[in-house]
């Protein structure tokens, strides 16, 4: 039966990347090391698994994600080798790029980086505090301080083996705020206000909805789908984005089936809210939004790139 964990079910056979119980007897102190793996961020993290399960050397994460995938290699509670100084105590979360990637990938690849590499952050401080009563608080900690086995996240490049990553250019102010609005199930700049019930005269005409729904909702589908259009048609500052859409043609399809997935939901919302069938709220689409998001399913189902 599978455990769901990558390294565990499918583990490399030349040099095992972790194991259980933790050497010397070693306990988790809630201290995390925040890594990059030096490959190219086209390459995503498939190629990292790949490279993992067939290393000849020391290497290996608990987890580590790209901007639209997040591999779980090991629970928590074994002992992976990714830090040397800190292995038994600590844990190890990796984006799959190079230090050097974060200022040259594009905005939204960049994103979704941050938002998978918090899912992971926030997915330990959870269990920490759930197993073992232990807050870790969300702010970087020094080498010496991982050393000392202080709870909180550290740069492997402060570690005392002559490592750079995460790197200059990672964000941690902007990596703490996701972690933070996972954990919080909301932004904190965004508290939660109960709406208030409205009355019959306040609610919207019909002539409303349609203008909302052209102009707000969809139009904001409009905005969404643009960015995700350019990162494969070339139109950022890092083209070879291509390459990778050729080669993962799998995914893209996935990622196009997630896009009108949300848009079907929006017009079963729009739909409900009229008392309409989705189909005749499908008419009152613009037709450039319709152009757009026509463009961006072809353009993430072809598994060929265009030059820039």
């Amino acid at each position: 039966m599978s455990s769901g964990y990558l390294l565990v079910d499918t583990p490399n056979r030349v040099t095992p990347q972790g194991g259980l119980p933790r050497r010397a007897g070693g306990k988790l102190s809630g201290t995390i090391i925040v890594h990059t793996s030096e490959g190219p961020w086209t390459n995503g993290v498939d190629a990292l698994t790949s490279f993992l399960l067939t290393r000849s050397d020391y290497g290996s994460y608990h987890r580590a994600c790209d901007w639209a995938d997040i591999a779980v290699y090991f629970p928590w509670e074994w002992e992976a080798w990714q830090d040397s100084e800190t292995n038994v105590w600590a844990v190890g979360i990796a984006a799959a790029c190079r230090a050097a990637d974060w200022r040259i990938m594009p905005a939204d690849i960049r994103e979704g980086y941050y938002r998978n590499m918090a899912v992971m952050a926030a997915d330990f401080v959870k269990y920490m505090d759930e197993q073992y009563g232990i807050t870790v608080p969300l702010k970087r900690i020094t080498g010496a301080q991982a050393r000392a086995r202080v709870p909180g996240f550290a740069a492997h490049g402060d570690s005392g083996i002559h490592r750079t990553d995460p790197g200059a250019d990672f964000d941690w102010a902007y990596f703490f705020k996701c972690t933070a609005q996972l954990l919080n199930a909301v932004s904190p700049e965004t508290p939660v206000v109960k709406p208030k019930p409205k009355e019959w005269d306040e609610m919207a005409t019909k002539t409303e909805v349609e203008a909302a729904a052209k102009s707000g909702a969809l139009a904001a589908l409009d905005q969404a789908a643009i960015p995700l259009y350019g990162r494969f048609k070339g139109k950022t500052s890092v083209n070879r984005t291509l390459g990778w859409a050729a080669e993962h043609a799998e995914r893209n399809h996935a990622n196009s089936a997630a896009t009108h997935a949300k848009l079907d939901a929006l017009l079963e919302l729009v739909a409900a809210d009229r008392n309409a069938s989705k189909e005749e709220i499908a008419e009152m689409l613009d037709n450039s939004i319709q152009a757009t998001l026509g463009d961006y399913r072809l353009n993430l189902e072809r598994v060929e790139g265009e030059p820039a």
